[in-house]
């Protein structure tokens, strides 16, 4: 059953359910030029963990969404998914459901500090001033068939293994980390930061900053990901002879 969350400017406030699927894909048709990734992640989004979605209606019709991650054991949330619908656009309706959002979120998790998000465009700075900026990427999207990113990354393993560098040391060798326990030994190394170039010291994994502890590790396990590494002596020679 459906929780109202409350009311304001005219809108009313609902934790999402799974029965609001083909409402939010409605408002959703003209979002990231037709390659949004909600249609593939919203029915997970209902179950995963530490997961706030709400909605807000006006007069019964759906105008808005938006999403909350709480991480970094809950002191964070990496906020997503906000959409308005086209009639609603301007108004300042996404505004509100920010501002609903954040509330709720506190009252159920009192201990987040820190609210972190990511732009595909330049919000220019005006609304930058309001953040300190973790970095800067460009986003390259690659489309294709799942069932071939096993041999994609083979394909990448052979590129990066094959490189040789001009003064003839060593190539860089590339690991799949399958072990869960070798993962958390690589991620929670106190030296990670010192080796890497993290971002605000935080791991960037699918548009979510998360820090390298312990309770973010099931947040990346529950993603069935490949994660490559590099030995750790084999790190050290490269920054070495890039020096």
């Amino acid at each position: 059953m459906a929780q109202c969350l409350g009311e304001s400017d005219g809108l009313t406030f609902w934790l999402a359910t799974m029965q609001d699927y083909d409402e939010v894909m409605a408002i959703s048709e003209d979002i990231y030029g037709g390659n949004d990734y909600l249609p593939h992640r919203y029915h997970s989004w209902m179950t995963e963990p530490d997961r706030v979605t709400i909605i807000a209606r006006r007069d019964g019709q759906l105008v808005a969404l938006e999403s909350g991650l709480v991480v970094d054991g809950g002191t964070t949330v990496v906020v997503e998914g906000l959409r308005v619908c086209p009639s609603e656009r301007g108004h300042g309706v996404a505004g509100v459901i920010q501002r609903m959002t954040d509330r709720y979120i506190k009252q159920v998790y009192p201990n987040v500090n820190t609210k972190r998000l990511t732009r595909g465009d330049d919000p220019g700075p005006e609304k930058l001033s309001k953040f300190i900026v973790l970095a800067r990427r460009a986003v390259l999207s690659l489309c294709g068939e799942a069932e071939s990113f096993k041999n994609f990354v083979l394909a990448l393993k052979a590129k990066f293994g094959s490189l040789e560098k001009s003064d003839g040391s060593a190539k860089p060798q590339l690991t799949v980390l399958k072990d869960k326990h070798h993962l958390k030994a690589v991620l929670l190394d106190p030296g990670l930061s010192s080796r890497l170039q993290l971002p605000a010291g935080s791991i960037i994994q699918d548009w979510q900053p998360l820090k390298p502890v312990e309770s973010n590790l099931e947040v990346l396990n529950r993603r069935n990901l490949t994660c490559l590494t590099q030995p750790y002596d084999t790190c050290q020679r490269l920054k070495r002879d890039k020096s």
